[in-house]
């Protein structure tokens, strides 16, 4: 059973936005509630939407985008204090074992771990 229209909203007034958010404290902020805001998804429209009829929403339609894309997720994370583990950027097309491997490409969803150099061997693909 999904949320009505008006429950996947949750509208902030200014003094109750944490001021971490970094948001304008003069302005109410909408929540957008809606859980998946995955590129092309319900909820990435919602703030799509919102932001262009002038509401400061969060999470944004911008950081929606940022939040499946591996490496801008890791920075913004780090960026705001929390605990990341050591990650490398790798663009080799079969990098030495061992490795797990999360893909930048935001319309991939593999993710591969090459425990040794004679599985990965075995596991590429074309």
């Amino acid at each position: 059973m999904g949320l009505t229209d008006a429950r996947r909203w949750l509208d902030l007034a200014p003094e109750r936005v944490p001021g971490a958010w970094g948001l304008d404290p003069t302005r109410p902020v909408r929540a957008n509630l809606e859980g998946d805001y995955t590129y092309l998804t319900h909820g990435y429209y919602r703030s799509l939407d919102a932001e262009q009829a002038g509401d400061l929403v969060v999470p944004g339609a911008a950081a929606c985008l940022d939040a499946y894309v591996v490496p801008i997720a890791i920075e913004v994370e780090r960026r705001a204090g929390l605990a990341v583990p050591e990650t490398q950027l790798v663009t080799d097309r079969w990098p030495a074992p061992p490795l797990f491997a999360y893909p930048v490409n935001p319309f991939s969803s593999r993710g591969q771990l090459l425990p040794t150099r004679r599985r990965s061997r075995s596991t590429r693909t074309a």
